[in-house]
This record gives C-alpha cells, structure tokens and sequence, in this order.
C-alpha cells in the first residue's frame, strides 16, 4: 500500500496545488455564485412526485403560460417576456 501513496504522491501534491489555485481564483468564484444563484432561483418550490413525467410538467407549464398570455393585452410590455419563456 505504502509504495502506491509513494508512487502517487507527486502526482497527488500537483493536483490538490491546482485544485486549490482554482478553487481561489476569481473565475471559480464567479461559478460558484453562478452556479448557487441558478439553483435557488430554478427550485420548485414543491419537488415534483417521483412519478412525474417531465415532459408532462412541461406541458403543463406551458398551458399555464398560454393562460397567462391570452389574458393580457397585445400591447402588454410583458408579452414578449411570455413568448421567451414558452420558447
């Protein structure tokens, strides 16, 4: 066991030296923000059943964007908003 951590050993110090001047950089944490704020924005507020289809939520949430749509107004700042999301 010894001579395979012997063997690794560089190999191991070089990529914890790397992983570690990413994990500090600015573009990691950049990600990291991005990543986090994607997830809490994307969260249902209640998780689907685990026998869901997603392709059938998916239709059901564009039936409700179609709703939405026919109530407002042609001119509505917010109907091409609606448009983007269906698309």
């Amino acid at each position: 066991m010894d001579d395979y951590l012997a063997d690794d050993a560089p190999v191991i110090k070089r990529r914890r030296e790397q992983w570690g001047a990413w994990t500090g950089s600015p573009d990691a944490l950049r990600e990291r923000q991005r990543r986090s704020r994607l997830i809490r924005n994307t969260r249902p507020r209640e998780p689907a059943r685990a026998f869901d289809d997603p392709l059938e939520l998916a239709d059901r949430a564009l039936e409700h964007l179609h709703r939405i749509k026919r109530g407002l107004p042609g001119t509505s700042p917010v109907h091409p908003s609606v448009e983007e999301c269906a698309d």
